[in-house]
């Protein structure tokens, strides 16, 4: 399982990445770039973003203990998937972060404006995680009853395709699946 997580999330977390890096070599500018200007506004952005992440993982650790103290396993389960991708996400910003001061210390601006957007991108993210933990384990789309309703678009059918009425006295068995059976 460790393993499987380790090859996902960094596939996860560099595909907004690309994306957002195609934008930009489009021509089309990136807002994220246009928000903070300055290399000093952009380390000030990095470090109230990395904060806002770490709350937000405080909050969602939270929500699990009281998810725990409550037994509810599904919820616990949604909560821990969660908590699990916010804390990555958040370790990878204080990277980025930590990576950017140091860009624009020497003076790499391309290297710095990537980490940048790496921390802006987890930002959005995180955000996006920490309203779906809020959503672990509420009404939505887990009570009541399930009805499927079929409507007849005039489809032909062949005597074999023929959707089986109810009354059908001979209704012959499906053919085998295998020959080992």
């Amino acid at each position: 399982m460790r393993r499987i997580f380790a090859w996902i999330l960094p596939l996860l977390l560099l595909l907004p990445i690309v994306l957002v890096g195609q934008a930009g070599a489009q021509g089309t500018g990136s807002s994220l770039t246009q928000t903070a200007r300055t290399s000093e506004e952009k380390v000030e952005f990095a470090e109230a973003a990395v904060s806002e992440m770490r709350t937000a993982s405080k909050e969602v650790a939270r929500m699990l203990e009281a998810a725990e103290r409550e037994k509810d396993n599904a919820r616990i389960q949604c909560l821990s998937k969660k908590l699990a991708t916010i804390r990555a996400l958040v370790e990878v910003s204080e990277t980025s972060a930590s990576t950017m001061k140091q860009a624009f210390g020497t003076g790499e601006t391309v290297v710095a404006d990537h980490e940048y957007r790496k921390v802006a991108i987890a930002l959005v993210k995180v955000r996006q995680f920490r309203a779906e933990a809020e959503a672990c384990g509420g009404t939505s789309g887990q009570s009541g009853a399930t009805s499927v309703s079929l409507v007849d678009a005039g489809v032909a059918y062949t005597d074999e395709e023929a959707p089986v009425e109810a009354g059908d006295e001979a209704i012959p068995d499906p053919p085998p699946l295998s020959q080992f059976q």
